[in-house]
């Protein structure tokens, strides 16, 4: 349900800045829980994002979720963003060029 929630309001703010959804992939959760989506815009904004349960230390199976998105900043800056969030939290990674 976040998932789509998600993708709702990118959705929303996307047609609000005038871009254009040029590719949107998106897997419903398996029988094990994991799911994978993926959008990009005409504008040059990009989002992945996979998830799964994984073995965690409490022993209680956690979902751990990985992806990446990038988008140009206002200065014409490309921001490129890795990012893991498991049990430790969310843990980005980022790439200026």
């Amino acid at each position: 349900m976040k998932v789509l929630f998600a993708l709702l309001m990118l959705t929303l703010v996307t047609q609000s800045q005038g871009e254009v959804i040029v590719r949107n992939d998106f897997d419903t959760p398996g029988a094990d829980g994991s799911y994978r989506w993926a959008f990009q815009t005409d504008g040059g904004i990009y989002h992945e994002q996979r998830g799964s349960l994984q073995p965690a230390a409490s022993g209680v199976p956690a979902l751990v979720v990985e992806g990446q998105y990038q988008y140009t900043a206002p200065d014409g800056q490309l921001i490129h963003v890795f990012y893991r969030a498991d049990e430790n939290g969310f843990q980005p990674k980022l790439s200026k060029q």
